[in-house]
């Protein structure tokens, strides 16, 4: 997690925890900016906090803690669900990767081991952990094509479709171009998918190059949108995808969850995960995409597993 350094009204940790908690809700924002930390992490560490009740005793040292340290007490106190993921059907890059996600996801906040198995098998079905670009629809039928971009292509006869997915990059900007900040001529194929979850958009680029700054992370993928399929770069970008994902409005609105933690049972987070993934705009839980996820789900367990209701 990063440092909270420099922050005005930090002598208040003279007197006890709640007086700086208290300080740290009414000034949010001015915390966040100058902790080089997001506010729905911060709204994570102090729902932490504060069901632990920490009391602080003046002139205590504290010795600042590992990113694992932390995930294991936030998920004391904010999790319903303890337990550790472990990779089952895995091996070498995949593997690694697959545990380079989870580290990312404790990093931000996201322990409850239900929810970090469900993002795992979203990745799963849509990279197989390896980072990469959207790949080429040149060989797809094109009823196929006609079923995932709908309107976008629906006005163009068999004969128009198969000369254009022939030309990779008018095909892009051709189903993406003119949406989500795709301004530009050739913004459809420089921000087509990319990394472990198929960030697409120059305005999603925008937006998770801003949150990755904001954590800390000084990288430019919307400069170079490829640096998005570099594996560190990519899982900090997924978790933080998730984040944002799954404290929408409505995925408590469909799923009843308050928070990324906020789940008892593995079908109700996985539903949320590929909801979150694909859109809210649409209805995924049951359905094909859904049935991927859980079908990749098989591949990691839950060490130790207990309800802490």
């Amino acid at each position: 997690m990063a440092r909270f350094n420099n922050l005005d009204g930090t002598s208040l940790f003279e007197t006890n925890i709640t007086d700086f908690l208290k300080f740290i809700e009414t000034q949010k924002k001015q915390v966040a900016q100058k902790g080089g930390i997001g506010t729905d992490i911060l709204n994570l560490l102090l729902k932490g906090i504060k069901s632990g009740q920490e009391e602080y005793t003046p002139g205590q040292k504290f010795e600042e803690p590992s990113e694992q340290d932390i995930a294991a007490r936030l998920r004391t106190k904010i999790s319903p669900v303890q337990g550790n993921v472990k990779v089952e059907d895995l091996q070498g890059t995949q593997r690694k990767n697959a545990e380079i996600v989870v580290a990312a996801l404790n990093k931000y906040g996201i322990v409850n081991p239900l929810v970090q198995k469900a993002i795992l098998s979203v990745i799963g079905k849509e990279s197989g952990f390896i980072p990469q670009n959207e790949v080429s629809y040149a060989n797809t039928p094109n009823e196929r094509i006609r079923q995932i971009f709908g309107k976008r292509v629906s006005s163009l006869s068999d004969e128009e479709l198969t000369e254009l997915k022939r030309n990779e990059n008018a095909f892009w900007d051709k189903v993406y171009g003119g949406r989500y900040g795709n301004n530009r001529a050739g913004d459809g194929s420089k921000y087509r998918g990319r990394g472990l979850n198929q960030l697409t958009f120059k305005g999603n680029y925008k937006k998770f190059n801003t949150l990755l700054r904001e954590n800390g992370v000084n990288v430019d993928i919307v400069s170079n949108p490829d640096r998005l399929n570099d594996i560190d770069i990519a899982a900090e970008v997924n978790a933080l995808y998730f984040l944002n994902g799954l404290t929408n409005k409505a995925s408590k609105r469909k799923f009843g969850n308050d928070d990324p933690n906020d789940f008892d049972t593995f079908e109700k987070a996985l539903g949320a995960a590929v909801n979150a993934n694909a859109g809210w705009g649409k209805d995924t839980y049951g359905g094909p995409e859904y049935r991927k996820a859980l079908a990749y789900a098989s591949k990691f367990d839950i060490e130790d597993i207990k309800s802490m209701a």
